[in-house]
């Protein structure tokens, strides 16, 4: 279970067919604690870094430490059932109210999909009920 950490960004990824490689450093390897710190590198170049402690006690007694920590709720729809964010905007239509730069925005080459779990017409905006 991760109990800490810290994220860096160092620098925007190229949106490019160069792969995300992750380095992973063993920094210790304690009897409660254990220490990672991984690297995203794009192409040579330092994309972000990120510390992690992971409480290894939970693994050793078998019992979770959190117990009284909130159920994590079920995420609908499925990250697999939804569509992207260039997808949508694709969708659309050359007809829709999408300025010609938010919709090279949403449509240019991303080194990260994102999938939105509800989306909305940045032409047309609807006032939606919050989420919970």
């Amino acid at each position: 279970m991760c109990v800490g950490g810290c994220a860096v960004g160092v620098r925007v990824g190229a949106p490019t067919d160069a792969q995300i490689e992750y380095h992973v450093d063993h920094i210790r390897d304690g009897r409660s604690v254990r220490l990672r710190y991984v690297r995203a590198v794009q192409a040579g170049h330092l994309l972000a870094s990120f510390m992690a402690a992971f409480d290894t006690s939970t693994y050793a007694l078998g019992t979770p430490v959190m117990d009284h920590a909130v159920e994590m709720p079920d995420a609908k729809p499925l990250p697999e059932d939804s569509i992207t964010t260039r997808e949508f905007v694709e969708s659309l239509g050359e007809d829709s109210n999408i300025s010609p730069f938010i919709r090279y925005l949403q449509t240019r080459p991303n080194p990260i999909e994102i999938r939105p779990t509800r989306h909305f017409d940045p032409g047309n905006p609807v006032v939606a009920p919050p989420d919970k």
